[in-house]
C-alpha cells in the first residue's frame, strides 16, 4: 500500500535542500519555534511532507502589484 503524503517524513537536511536554505537555518527555526511543524521519534526529528507544504503555503508572498 503506498504511503499517504501526510505519512511521509523528511529529515532536517532534506527540508533544508528542498527550501534552498542551510541546515543551520532549519535547526534555528525549530529551536525558535518559527519553522514548520516537526515530530520527535525518540531523539529523531522528522518533518511530514504535508506539514512542510502547509508551512510553505502560510509564508508571506512578495512581488506582484
Amino acid at each position: 500500500m503506498p504511503l499517504d503524503k501526510s505519512q511521509t517524513f523528511l529529515i532536517d537536511r532534506e527540508v533544508a535542500q528542498h527550501l534552498g536554505v542551510s541546515l543551520a537555518a532549519v535547526r534555528r527555526w525549530r529551536l525558535n519555534g518559527d519553522g514548520p511543524k516537526f515530530r520527535k521519534f525518540a531523539s529523531l526529528v522528522r518533518y511530514s511532507v504535508s506539514d512542510l507544504e502547509a508551512w510553505i503555503a502560510s509564508r508571506p508572498q512578495g512581488g506582484g502589484s
